[in-house]
């Protein structure tokens, strides 16, 4: 018998992104087979024991992560040298803490295989300093490139070339590399080599296209999620103030749903903020939209983000039928994604009438709004599908996985 621990930074949930993934991953594998260590600090911890009062079966333990973003106390070289020596002292010292109880945790139970989804640079740490002396097969999963949470984690460049290296490491040891889409499995083909494996995540497997705008009156455009993208941001406003807030004889609205947001607004608009929403009402408010949104940051230093990233937000947005408007650099992976599957409107200018151009088109163009959404109820079916995504999971942890 197959026993599987999954070393993650989250847990199953339904409170932000990873969770979702997690939770919905989980559903699909037997339980008594799959046993969580979550690695979060103690506020995540408390937090999710509040909302989730009778754990699930498969969750093993928490694993108290220690801070991961570097400090420093003076902004010079001396400073950086403060940081890198405070880390090794103290995270290194708690990261060999973690994988020993990891380690006496594999031999109680019995734990045959270990799949680590590297989206926290403590769980790449962990799953290093564990394979020194722990030698079981090892799937890895990739939601997030390395090279932004070292970034993201204000790591000085030697702490990051190490993180980078010993996650590249992770790679090549697995056998078999979960990540989530194209570029992504590309880029990392010179860790993995051919042996990486797409997983996306899906919600339906029926998706009624909606060929038909929502009111004579009112064009909506609806978003929802985190947003980490200014400059996309900016631009959208600076169009649609450009427009007058007005398309094809009709008002425009924005719909906001988002536990924190920074809107540029310079003149008078038209939006309605929503703040953090669960799934469910996530998708009965998006359901009255017209167009949805989904912009990536367009800063160079945020390139590998997304140029190397794809948006979980996607799957919920097809899964509504609605065409959906894609605001990212020429460089994005939904570049390639749209050429393959036209899913309403791609933009790669922040130049307002450009973006302006494109929101109009939609709007004004039934047969355009009409073939979009079909599109998208296609895609919904098919690529991004509940059914899609439960046999990506099994094909990635299937049997043949632990023969290699």
């Amino acid at each position: 018998m197959t026993k599987t621990l999954i070393v993650v930074g989250s847990v199953p949930g339904g409170a932000n992104v990873g969770q979702i993934l997690l939770r919905d991953m989980l559903a699909s594998l037997p339980k008594e087979d799959y046993f969580v260590a979550a690695l979060l600090d103690p506020k995540e911890q408390s937090a999710w024991q509040e909302q989730n009062p009778e754990p699930p079966a498969n969750l093993v333990f928490f694993l108290n992560r220690p801070s991961e973003h570097a400090v420093r106390p003076w902004n010079n070289r001396a400073g950086g040298l403060w940081s890198g020596l405070k880390r090794r002292l103290s995270y290194d010292r708690q990261v060999k803490i973690l994988a020993n109880r990891l380690e006496q945790y594999i031999g109680e139970v019995g734990i045959t295989r270990l799949w680590g989804i590297l989206n926290m640079t403590t769980v790449v740490d962990v799953l290093f300093d564990l394979g020194k002396r722990c030698d079981l097969p090892l799937l890895t999963q990739v939601w997030d490139d390395i090279d932004y949470l070292t970034q993201q984690r204000g790591l000085d460049s030697t702490l990051r070339q190490r993180t980078q290296k010993r996650f590249g490491h992770l790679l090549a040891k697995s056998v078999k590399t979960a990540v989530i889409c194209e570029a992504m499995a590309k880029h990392y083909s010179k860790y993995s080599g051919d042996h990486c494996e797409i997983i996306r995540h899906g919600l339906a497997d029926q998706v009624t296209a909606q060929t038909d705008y929502t009111s004579p009156a009112e064009f909506s455009i609806g978003f929802s999620g985190g947003m980490y993208a200014p400059e996309a941001w900016q631009a959208l406003f600076e169009a649609l103030a450009y427009l007058n807030w007005q398309v094809a004889g009709k008002s425009i609205k924005l719909v906001v749903l988002s536990g924190k947001i920074t809107l540029p607004c310079r003149s008078p608009a038209n939006v309605q903020y929503l703040g953090w929403r669960n799934t469910e009402e996530v998708r009965s408010y998006l359901a009255q939209c017209d167009l949805l949104y989904v912009p990536y940051p367009f800063a160079s230093h945020l390139r590998p983000l997304a140029q190397l990233s794809f948006p979980t937000k996607l799957s919920t947005y097809v899964s509504l039928g609605r065409p959906v408007f894609a605001h990212v650099p020429q460089y994005g992976s939904l570049v390639d994604f749209y050429d393959k599957y036209p899913l309403g409107a791609l933009c790669t200018s922040l130049d307002a009438k450009v973006i302006a151009e494109k929101i109009a088109a939609l709007a004004e163009d039934t047969n355009l709004y009409e073939a979009s959404a079909k599109t998208v109820a296609w895609v919904g079916e098919k690529e991004l599908s509940q059914a899609n995504f439960v046999r990506q999971v099994k094909n990635f942890i299937g049997a043949e996985a632990v023969a290699g």
